[in-house]
């Protein structure tokens, strides 16, 4: 039978690429994916043309209301609703929602949600009490849930959504086909990483201590990097110095480093350089000259670059930024920043070394910062030393709005201080033995 997939969009891009990725790659291929976006601004529906989708745009959103047009749109025999920040965990997700419709007395099926490790205390707390391991038929409880549901066209032209209501248009629709004497499913195998939970405001300091007890082996932690596959990951060199031939040697390395990984689709070069240029365009590398107005500011010259390039080819997934400066880096660093940005949930994601003494303000009210009222207690604990230039993950948006690490943080932790030696000619090398020119 034909499935017609529903995904509500409303400035996805975050998660939109996974979701397809992931709804592209299923085992049960009869299918049609049809988005019904609420007027996204940033680069959801762009994301999304990489897939064949039909595109649905609406202008006001109702949660009720949008499902029904989507539907209304379709063709398909069974209809499958999915929140476009929810990801398939398998090849067979979407096998394993539908197999319980075979049972005529089941109106609705909801799979399982379990939440990414960068989730908060309290959407742990909520997916882990709701989403269980065990499969379940309810004759009399009316819950339901359209993160992640299945129901037939037959039974949704007897019981289509409410139009009008603002939330729980599911749990009204539940209650409906349980009033009429049919049965809701639930299916664990049907499982989708979803990053927050039924419930978003409670005490977090409770839901904390909740998560430790229930939280095992099989939830502590998500593995969105395998699923990605194809995901569209590129890397941004930025650097602004005039070039000699030890420069030169530095962005070679860089480039090296990151083409070993083979994961980034698209590399790019913003700086001002002939030198450079020249460099980039024999090892394959895309250039962006830096604009002279915003050369002196990283933030801006990143959004730069990235808007120039997303202009006339695609958004991508992730956005790594890095310098030529740090060359004695470990050769993995740039895998190991977008496996863990995936796996992260996709945070923020940087390398960072751990810092024991003391910092000073400056600007005229030099003091202490490390603790205004325990100095000492904070310079024995540290603080993480975390350089840009070094490699740091992001979505695109971040660089897009110019907010770099910011939020909750993915810090990958590397005391090889070593590494995060920043070398800009050749007599920074002096001292040290493991960078050969």
């Amino acid at each position: 039978m034909k499935v017609s997939i529903i995904i509500r969009s409303k400035n996805e891009e975050k998660w939109i690429g996974l979701c397809l990725e992931s709804i592209f790659s299923q085992s049960y291929e009869d299918f049609e994916v049809i988005l019904v976006d609420n007027n996204s601004t940033d680069g959801t529906v762009k994301k999304a043309k990489n897939w064949p989708v039909k595109l649905l745009k609406i202008d006001k959103f109702l949660p009720g209301d949008a499902i029904n047009q989507g539907i209304r749109k379709s063709s398909g025999d069974i209809i499958i609703c999915l929140s476009a920040h929810c990801i398939p965990t398998s090849k067979k997700w979407l096998s394993s929602l539908i197999k319980p419709l075979d049972d005529q007395s089941i109106a609705g099926v909801y799979g399982k949600q379990i939440p990414l490790s960068s989730s908060s205390a309290l959407n742990k707390r909520d997916l882990f009490i709701v989403f269980g391991d065990e499969r379940r038929v309810q004759a009399k409880d009316t819950f339901f849930h359209n993160a992640n549901s299945a129901f037939t066209r037959k039974t949704w032209n007897k019981f289509p959504f409410d139009s009008d209501a603002t939330n729980i248009e599911d749990r009204l629709w539940g209650q409906e086909v349980i009033k009429s004497g049919a049965k809701i499913a639930y299916e664990p195998d049907a499982c989708v990483y979803h990053h927050h939970g039924i419930h978003q405001d409670a005490d977090e300091v409770r839901a904390s201590k909740i998560v430790n007890i229930m939280e095992n082996d099989a939830f502590s932690s998500d593995k969105l990097f395998e699923v990605k596959s194809s995901t569209k990951d590129i890397a941004i060199i930025y650097d602004i110095k005039t070039y000699d031939s030890f420069r030169r040697t530095l962005l070679l390395n860089t480039i090296n480093s990151i083409q070993s990984s083979k994961n980034f689709s698209n590399i790019i070069f913003t700086g001002t350089c002939m030198k450079a240029f020249e460099v980039c365009k024999e090892k394959g590398v895309q250039i962006i000259k830096r604009d002279a107005k915003v050369s002196e500011s990283l933030s801006k010259s990143i959004k730069n670059a990235l808007e120039t390039f997303e202009s006339s080819n695609y958004v991508p997934d992730s956005v790594t930024v890095t310098s030529v400066n740090y060359p004695l880096k470990d050769l993995e660093t740039y895998e190991l920043l977008l496996e863990s940005f995936y796996n992260s949930g996709m945070l923020p994601t940087t390398f960072g070394y751990l810092e024991k003494r003391p910092m000073i303000s400056i600007g005229g009210k030099e003091k202490i910062i490390n603790s205004d009222l325990q100095p000492r207690d904070s310079i024995e604990k540290g603080v993480y030393i975390c350089p840009i230039g070094h490699g740091y993950t992001d979505a695109p948006q971040s660089f897009r709005s110019e907010k770099i690490l910011s939020g909750k943080i993915n810090l990958l932790q590397n005391n090889n201080s070593s590494s995060f030696h920043e070398v800009e000619s050749a007599e920074d090398l002096i001292k040290d033995e493991g960078f050969k020119i």
